[in-house]
């Protein structure tokens, strides 16, 4: 069973994607802000990470920043979560590494699908 760290500052959409993910039958940690999630990426192993871009203390890019640059979470899949919608912030999260980037609002099932081909692609699911 796959674990999906949920990076998301706003407990209604954390609650909207816990409930979507665990009837997938996945396993869901979540991180209120970016120093908490630094944290739980290493701690829980995560084979996916779903991150909101503009949460407390260390935004959602510097958390896939610094993901990507440690040898032990550098090849866990992300997908960014946003409300900013502009170009350059979508190739900003992809230049980073982010598998893709959704803007919000979004539809709970294209994130479910968009999950399930990235753990299938990636073999982590």
């Amino acid at each position: 069973m796959s674990k999906i760290l949920v990076i998301e500052d706003e407990p209604t959409l954390f609650k909207l994607m816990d409930r979507k993910l665990k009837k997938a039958g996945y396993i869901t940690v979540w991180a209120k802000d970016g120093e908490e999630a630094l944290e739980l990426l290493k701690k829980e192993k995560p084979n996916l990470v779903l991150a909101d871009v503009m949460i407390p203390y260390v935004n959602g890019l510097e958390v896939l920043k610094q993901a990507k640059e440690d040898p032990d979470t550098c090849d866990i899949p992300f997908i960014l979560l946003s409300a900013k919608s502009q170009d350059a912030d979508i190739l900003a999260g992809l230049e980073l590494g982010s598998e893709d980037y959704i803007t919000k609002p979004f539809n709970p099932d294209e994130v479910l699908i968009k999950v399930q081909r990235i753990l299938k692609r990636t073999k982590t699911g």
